[in-house]
């Protein structure tokens, strides 16, 4: 059973990211892809890692200039795409994730095929569920729960502003977090406004399939892997939404 590691949850996001990060190996780039909306990267060794680009009106500048990655096999490695991570500029932050998923296996008894919804439903059912993110279709379970609360920066009708997500979250028992939190530095503020006792999910294509974010006080990490990468830069590259996406497999990896 791996137990929350308060003492990393108190320190917050400093020393997450630095223990993220830290082991990474340092594996020669095939190739970078930045779509609209998503990005891969692969490494020499034939693994290949998705993220969420976040976008804002300063993510493709830095230092007042263009970003560009030119000649990444000269100059970059899977280890130093992946201090990118800390970055505030989310464009190199969601590479640098995306390239920390690139060097990471998953196997074992704790990973199932799915995908979060099911789990969502099942956790979820006639209790009062907080979605961080307004995932696609999550709106017509509403009436599986006794109270749906999406919580978004930029809401929709309906949707909670993220002001007041430190109320919602106090009542919620299931917690659905975006895996782009981890991208723009939110994951900490977001798990210090949950009750100990709910169930906190992270999910989509830039979560990092690993134990640390279960010493965080994450129950379930729901992501994908990629088995065919010709499918996924065709997706990546043609603007194809994740839910389009071709060449993967949804997996849950849940605390043991």
């Amino acid at each position: 059973m791996i137990k929350h590691n308060l003492s990393l949850l108190r320190n917050g996001m400093t020393g997450f990211y630095k223990k993220l990060v830290r082991n990474v190996p340092s594996i020669g780039i095939a190739e970078i892809n930045v779509g609209l909306f998503s990005i891969m990267v692969v490494n020499d060794r034939g693994g290949c890692g998705l993220a969420t680009p976040l976008k804002d009106y300063q993510c493709f500048i830095k230092d007042g200039k263009l970003l560009k990655l030119k000649n990444p096999k000269k100059h970059l490695n899977t280890g130093s795409l992946a201090q990118w991570i800390l970055s505030e500029n989310t464009i190199e932050a969601s590479v640098g994730i995306a390239a920390l998923n690139s060097t990471i296996k998953v196997d074992g008894a704790s990973i199932a095929k799915g995908n979060a919804y099911e789990v969502i439903l099942k956790k979820g059912f006639n209790r009062n569920v907080a979605v961080i993110g307004h995932f696609p279709g999550i709106d017509k379970y509403k009436d599986k729960f006794k109270n749906l609360w999406i919580i978004e920066k930029r809401p929709l009708q309906g949707d909670i502003p993220e002001s007041a997500k430190d109320t919602v979250l106090s009542k919620a028992d299931v917690v659905a977090i975006t895996g782009t939190s981890i991208i723009n530095h939110t994951l900490f503020s977001i798990l210090e406004s949950c009750r100990r006792d709910a169930y906190k999910i992270i999910l989509g294509p830039s979560v990092p399939m690993t134990p640390l974010l279960f010493e965080c006080g994450i129950d379930m990490l729901s992501g994908s892997i990629v088995h065919n990468i010709d499918e996924v830069r065709k997706c990546v590259l043609s603007g194809a939404s994740f839910k389009q996406f071709k060449g993967i497999t949804h997996i849950n990896y849940f605390v043991r």
